[in-house]
């Protein structure tokens, strides 16, 4: 599990890392980099949503051997709030304002 979430996170900050290059060389007026930018843009949310995932699975499944699920949730928990429990700490804050930062992005992407 850690290493497919580590693998997902370096896969996104590429992604963002591509996209943000690729934009700030259309500013300068090369166009062709235009489609490299939506890619960057498209496979950074692909990232972020198989991190969403992957957390929302460990809570689900009651994996109390990852620390952060052990230290926002526990057995009594019904669905409902253990879904919720997954933005309750730093790192699914983190999370869920990429998830809506990248979503308003893809809106962007389709008007340019």
């Amino acid at each position: 599990m850690y290493l497919f979430g580590t693998i997902l996170i370096i896969c996104g900050i590429v992604a963002a890392s591509i996209a943000t290059v690729s934009y700030t060389l259309v500013t300068r007026g090369n166009t062709a980099a235009l489609a490299y930018g939506r890619a960057g843009t498209r496979g950074a949310l692909l990232a972020v949503l198989g991190v969403v995932l992957l957390i929302m699975y460990l809570f689900l499944a009651r994996r109390y051997d990852i620390q952060y699920v052990y230290d926002y949730s526990s057995a009594d928990l019904e669905f409902g709030f253990r879904v919720a429990a997954m933005w309750a700490g730093q790192p699914g804050s983190f999370v869920v304002w990429a998830l809506w930062g990248l979503l308003a992005a893809q809106l962007l992407v389709r008007r340019t």
